[in-house]
């Protein structure tokens, strides 16, 4: 009996034994921190004086990973990252300090793996593309192409993913054209065709001109349009394209006999009247802008001289048929710019030289009309009489830009505070147009000196 209770004992001993050894010998399940070489990138998206867009990413789709941002050493972000990349935004930068970014991931309090640092003091200059001193005045971009539009060289492009300097001439310059003089007012562009418009030294030469091979071949498309009549000669001011439409553009042109508007439902092929128009206080004897809702394509706006030789602005919100005049009181007739809020079409902001400023309506203008009352500028151009342009960020319409002399300023609050942007251009240079590459995000600037990219 007391053999038997031994044995049972020892059974149980070897068993437990057994067991422990069991036990301790499996392996345990796989710590991710250890077994798992979990990759973390951090890139820059987006880069301005005093902001800073990253994208993070992990290579690792089955888990998810905490995280921290660091600035200079110090954290400034923490968040987590699954499978889906994570856009991180930092508002707080100061002007001219240099900054470098890492992302590290967090395992049981502790940093496991950490990216490459991102150096924004590598990325704050903005890049030449070309064009050097070739007066560039217009730019527009379709897809990925850069059109570049200037004074008697000719009509230009620029593939942005391309090699940098690799421009492609597309012709239009005066000495091609046989004119004295020609420069480039406005591109448009639709799946296969282009159309540009300008300025000549004559009003019995002909200005717009159509492409429908990419730029190999151009011919003058003014059916309908009555140029060359010696009577009635026209000169081609602005065209711009329907949002719904890709091929219905409209036109405004300068006749002998007034302001007429002009649309095309060809891409410019046959053009037939839409409506005359006659500012409150007489007709426009020269105009200095138009501008078109992007999206709401009844809304239109135009800044130019009078018969009298008064500087005025008109509006139409019912496509041409009725229009609605007005000046400024308080800053500068000159009016250089004209950008319409996205959505809201009570917004509109309006640049002027002489001095630069930018000043900005909430009813669309009405409070404007028969009105002495002085508007305050919600900017003044600090150190240029010039202000030459206003975009507006689409995805963003409280974020703009403007452009003057030298000069680049953004705001990320529809206007009520403005940062100049870091950039070194020469003090000989004058900014002549700005346009926003929402693929790449980037704006890029043309200049009396060539064409830059901000990246």
């Amino acid at each position: 009996m007391r053999g038997a209770i031994i044995t049972k004992k020892v059974f149980v001993y070897v068993s437990i034994a057994l067991a422990f050894l069991l036990i301790t010998s499996c392996p345990r399940p796989p710590d991710p921190a250890k077994e798992r070489d979990v990759s973390i990138y951090l890139e820059l998206v987006d880069y301005w004086t005093t902001s800073v867009t990253l994208k993070l990413s992990v290579a690792d789709s089955t888990l998810a990973w905490d995280f921290i941002l660091s600035r200079n050493d110090s954290i400034v972000h923490e968040g987590r990252v699954n499978r889906a990349d994570t856009i991180i935004i930092d508002h707080n930068l100061i002007p001219s300090t240099d900054y470098s970014y890492t992302a590290s991931l967090i395992e049981n309090g502790e940093i496991m793996n950490s990216s490459s640092k991102v150096d924004l003091a590598t990325r704050r200059t903005e890049e030449f593309l070309g064009l050097e001193n070739m007066h560039v005045l217009e730019l527009r971009i379709f897809q990925n192409y850069l059109y570049a539009g200037t004074w008697n060289g000719g009509l230009w492009k620029y593939d942005l993913d391309g090699d940098y300097f690799t421009w492609v001439y597309l012709g239009l310059s005066s000495t091609d054209l046989g004119y004295e003089k020609y420069y480039i007012t406005d591109i448009l562009h639709n799946s296969n065709e282009i159309l540009v418009t300008g300025k000549t030294d004559s009003q019995l030469k002909s200005g717009l001109f159509k492409s429908q091979d990419g730029g190999a071949n151009w011919y003058s498309s003014h059916e309908g349009l009555e140029y060359g009549h010696p009577q009635d000669s026209i000169r081609y001011y602005s065209i711009q394209k329907f949002q719904q439409n890709e091929d219905k553009v409209l036109a405004l042109c300068k006749r002998d006999s007034g302001i007429t508007l002009k649309t095309s439902i060809d891409f410019g092929e046959n053009w037939e009247s839409d409506s005359n128009f006659t500012s409150l206080r007489g007709t426009f004897t020269d105009i200095h802008i138009f501008q078109k809702h992007k999206y709401f394509d009844t809304n239109y706006w135009v800044a130019g001289n009078t018969v009298w030789m008064e500087y005025l602005l008109s509006k139409s919100i019912d496509g041409g048929l009725n229009w609605d005049a007005f000046d400024i009181p308080g800053i500068s007739p000159y009016y250089s710019s004209i950008a319409p809020h996205p959505a809201d079409t009570d917004i509109i902001y309006i640049s002027s030289s002489y001095p630069g400023s930018i000043v900005k309506a909430v009813d669309g203008g009405n409070a404007w009309i028969n009105s002495s009352i002085s508007v305050i500028p919600i900017f003044l151009h600090p150190y240029s009489d010039e202000m030459t342009s206003i975009i507006i960020d689409n995805d963003n319409p409280d974020h703009l830009y403007c452009a003057g002399g030298k000069y680049i300023f953004q705001t990320f609050d529809a206007g009520s505070t403005w940062i100049e942007l870091d950039t070194s251009f020469g003090e000989t240079v004058s900014i002549k147009s700005i346009v926003y590459s929402e693929n790449r995000s980037q704006l890029v600037v043309s200049t009396t000196e060539g064409i830059y990219v901000l990246n």
